[in-house]
């Protein structure tokens, strides 16, 4: 998944950049219309580029964020099998006690 969301972060980056060129270049209607001489048009060139600059780190930093997360959960599980305890039924946690004598007790019925 991470991998995933770093590809379509490069793809959002790109398409910016290159739809900012195409739009940028594209003549507009209203330019048509007057009879305007038109060169490139920068403010939308520029919108285009920063929305696909934004877009796409957003898109690459979350795909990283969940690589590391992975490489975290990985861990984790990794040492929690090299942890894991035991139990051969003699002792419950630290306690150092015999918990025999305690067979067959019963807490006594409080009443209101």
């Amino acid at each position: 998944m991470s991998q995933f969301m770093k590809l379509v972060g490069g793809i959002i980056f790109g398409g910016g950049i290159i739809l900012g060129i195409v739009f940028g270049l594209q003549e507009s209607e209203v330019a048509k219309l007057l009879k305007i001489e038109e060169g490139f048009r920068w403010m939308i060139a520029l919108t285009w580029w920063i929305g696909g600059i934004i877009s796409g780190s957003i898109f690459f930093t979350i795909g990283s964020i969940l690589e590391i997360v992975q490489e975290n959960s990985a861990r984790l599980k990794e040492l929690l099998h090299r942890s894991e305890p035991t139990i051969t039924g003699g002792s419950i946690g630290n306690t150092k006690s015999d918990l025999s004598s305690l067979k067959g007790y019963t807490m006594k019925k409080v009443q209101d």
